[in-house]
């Protein structure tokens, strides 16, 4: 079982997120920020990231390319202020883990990173075949943990967004 490190100590849904990992009795740390993440991920591995819940999607996917440099199998789990359809699909195309905005839901958040942190088959579950304003056709491996990890993605989009799933 790999370790999960939450970036944002001093942020409440932070702080809710690694109560309930610790309640799992789940290995995981917290890191001021993300300076203290590279430098903690520098020092010991972690499987899993949750990034700060006052980020952007782009400042979460630069440092998810920092982080693949030290760590290449990382995860990450992306809590961010906002996001647009853009976003996630950049996210969904970088192989983010999942994506979260407010309102957040910190045991589902927890929940989905125990289940990163224990699967190995999540690299190539989710392709992106094309995208268009409007439109995300998808290539999705047919695992439980895939479907919930589309739902993230799927309600980070805008309702009118149509999928095609291959399965």
């Amino acid at each position: 079982m790999s370790r999960v490190l939450v970036i944002g100590s001093d942020k409440p849904v932070s702080q809710e997120i690694g109560q309930v990992l610790c309640a799992a009795n789940f290995p995981m740390e917290y890191a001021a920020g993300y300076a203290d993440a590279l430098h903690k991920l520098r020092m010991k591995s972690f499987g899993v990231i949750v990034t700060s819940p006052d980020s952007t999607v782009e400042e979460d996917l630069a440092l998810l390319d920092e982080m693949r440099e030290i760590r290449p199998g990382v995860k990450s789990i992306v809590l961010a202020r906002h996001s647009t359809p853009a976003e996630v699909i950049s996210a969904l195309r970088a192989r983010v883990f999942a994506c979260f905005t407010p309102p957040f839901d910190s045991g589902e958040i927890a929940n989905l990173a125990c289940a990163a942190a224990s699967d190995s088959e999540w690299r190539d579950d989710i392709q992106v075949l094309s995208a268009r304003p409007g439109w995300v056709s998808l290539r999705v491996n047919c695992r439980l943990l895939t479907a919930e990890r589309l739902l993230t993605f799927a309600k980070e989009l805008s309702a009118d967004l149509k999928f095609v799933l291959l399965c």
